[in-house]
């Protein structure tokens, strides 16, 4: 009886802790998303043209890693509760 109950508290234990992965991935996800903004703002203030494509290709490569981890990050949250 001993052994099926300390195996049901690691499998609770994993559960949480891949719940809490799961929404550290979305919350990390979205601040990446977020910091991509100011960076695709600040494209029309850059003055020399190749300062400008770095800026919109940086800007667009940070908002991508940041919507595909906030994307995964939720979906596994829904998928573990």
């Amino acid at each position: 009886m001993s052994d099926m109950h300390s195996i049901r508290k690691e499998d609770d234990r994993k559960l949480q802790l891949q719940k809490r992965d799961a929404e550290t991935i979305s919350m990390l996800g979205g601040f990446v998303a977020f910091i991509s903004l100011p960076v695709l703002i600040g494209t029309f203030w850059a003055d020399k043209m190749s300062a400008r494509i770095v800026n919109i290709g940086a800007g667009f490569v940070l908002l991508f890693i940041g919507l595909v981890m906030l994307v995964h990050g939720l979906r596994n949250v829904s998928k573990l509760r």
